[in-house]
């Protein structure tokens, strides 16, 4: 039986020129986003005629600003979506949060209710727009590592013009709970862009080897020194 499954969400206002993009993949996995064709409103549904039923997907909603009449040029900040898992595969008794308020590029997360031995995958998910406002090129980078854990280290394409640019980067990290909780540190940075125009999410998204869906909210930070292309 294919699994039908639908996303709300509080359209846009004005409504974007070309609709909304909606992509999506199997929950935990590294499969690439299967990209479905634009809609227009609230609720954006896909089939998915592979998967067994109560699969678990992730994915993100975008929406379409193109003027040009070609769908893709100029989108939103992708907003991470992820449906419930069933309790056998999404019940979990981990927690994350951040440690402390905002405060530019670097932040860290608290983990809790683990258990030791556990084998853990945290995702940093940083996605939206860069616009370079100074310098000499714009671009997004992401750092991701524990003090029990691997790190790991992405990076956007790299753009010297002043157009709109979207974007959509992730970073994970492996790590061995050596007692119930432990941390993770992050650094969030949009070079010579405004890091308004971007979000981060930061997900426990598998616990050995299952997939769950543990998210909080991220902090992101501009920087406008040094480097290039």
């Amino acid at each position: 039986m294919p699994n039908t499954i639908t996303i709300n969400f509080i359209p846009c206002n004005p409504a974007p020129a070309n609709g909304y993009r909606l992509s999506w993949r199997v929950a935990g996995t590294e499969d690439a986003y299967t990209q479905e064709p634009n809609v227009t409103e609230s609720p954006a549904t896909f089939t998915d005629n592979i998967n067994p039923e109560g699969t678990c997907y992730e994915g993100f909603l975008q929406s379409d600003c193109s003027e040009s009449g070609e769908s893709g040029d100029v989108v939103g900040n992708a907003i991470p979506w992820a449906t419930p898992c069933d309790e056998e595969s999404g019940a979990t008794t981990y927690t994350i949060a951040l440690a402390s308020p905002c405060a530019g590029v670097y932040s860290t997360y608290v983990i809790t209710g683990g258990t030791p031995g556990d084998v853990i995958k945290v995702r940093a998910t940083f996605s939206g727009n860069l616009n370079k406002v100074g310098g000499s090129f714009t671009r997004a980078n992401l750092d991701i590592s524990s003090p029990d854990g691997t790190p790991d280290s992405t990076a956007s394409a790299c753009y010297i013009d002043t157009a709109y640019h979207g974007f959509s980067i992730t970073a994970d990290s492996i790590i061995t709970m050596v007692g119930t909780g432990t941390s993770v540190n992050i650094a969030a940075v949009t070079h010579n862009s405004s890091s308004s125009m971007s979000s981060l999410i930061v997900s426990i998204i598998e616990v050995n080897g299952s997939p769950v869906d543990v998210s909080t909210a991220g902090c992101v930070g501009n920087s406008s020194t040094g480097g290039d292309c």
